[in-house]
């Protein structure tokens, strides 16, 4: 089955604005949860989704793929979903664009689960 992760991040959050593009160490948050995505073996893409054009040209700069989506989704699946068709995968796997400490081998066991 192909896989693929799905990086939902918007600078919009009710809590922390802006905190997807928070500096961690010299980088990005979402640079640091991109690069523990990227890590899987068992994915064949990383997408960042996003409704920012901020974060639209930071994830581009690093080489990210990025799809666009409209603001008014209420939720990261939700933005997710209104793009599922854009992704060819039997797996979408939801990683949060605030877990900057994500591994791949966390997505890699949850995909080898879903696969069997």
């Amino acid at each position: 089955m192909r896989a693929v992760v799905a990086i939902p991040a918007r600078m919009k959050s009710t809590r922390l604005p802006g905190k997807v593009l928070a500096d961690i160490n010299g980088k990005p948050m979402l640079w640091h949860v991109y690069q523990g995505a990227s890590q899987a073996q068992r994915t064949s893409e990383v997408w960042i989704i996003t409704d920012s054009r901020e974060v639209y040209d930071q994830a581009s700069s690093w080489g990210a793929q990025v799809l666009m989506t409209e603001e008014h989704w209420p939720s990261g699946t939700a933005r997710i979903a209104s793009v599922a068709n854009n992704l060819t995968a039997e797996i979408i796997v939801n990683v949060q664009g605030d877990g900057p400490l994500i591994n791949g081998g966390v997505i890699d066991s949850l995909i080898e689960k879903l696969e069997a």
